[in-house]
């Protein structure tokens, strides 16, 4: 948990890779602490249309579809946001 509230404060100028969650998320075996950083991480994550590593790590289907929500709608936020610089050069 500490470390959890340590990543928190050290994110915000950074974006994330889902390969470089799945790298944080190997150091606990902790289910709930996988969890987390997937909560933290997943609004700053470049690729979110390629989730299957990180739904790797959870062996239950709740985990899993609690992270593909997060990474959906991170997705919808990047095609919102590369639709509006698009139209905006035109």
């Amino acid at each position: 948990e500490q470390r959890l509230e340590h990543l928190d404060g050290l994110k915000n100028p950074y974006l994330f890779s889902v390969e470089q969650i799945v790298l944080l998320m190997d150091i606990t075996p902790s289910i709930k602490t996988k969890m987390g950083i997937v909560e933290m991480l997943a609004p700053r994550c470049i690729d979110p249309k390629n989730p299957k590593a990180i739904l790797a790590q959870f062996p239950a289907n709740v985990e899993k579809t609690k992270c593909s929500e997060l990474l959906s709608a991170r997705d919808k936020m990047l095609s919102r946001g590369l639709l509006k610089k698009n139209s905006s050069k035109g």
